[in-house]
């Protein structure tokens, strides 16, 4: 197994290619940068954390997190999708 599996709570995979045909496809942006890219990884980073910013009792913590979006222990890569 890798370090970072064995060290990390949660790991989030994110599929570079991916990210550059949904800024150019879905979000219509010709010639998509790496301003473009972390913009769009920094609001799927965002969304995931947000319910940690208020008080709603479902998840305080990113452990809580991980927890709610892996259905096994053993599972600790994160999937994002749009």
């Amino acid at each position: 197994s890798s370090i970072l599996a064995d060290s990390a709570t949660s790991i989030m995979v994110v599929d570079n290619e991916a990210v550059f045909d949904i800024c150019a496809k879905r979000l219509g942006v010709e010639q998509p940068s790496f301003s473009n890219i972390n913009r769009l990884l920094a609001q799927v980073a965002s969304s995931l954390t947000a319910p940690m910013c208020f008080n709603n009792g479902s998840t305080e913590s990113l452990t809580d997190l991980a927890s709610c979006m892996t259905p096994y222990p053993r599972i600790d890569w994160l999937l994002p999708s749009y």
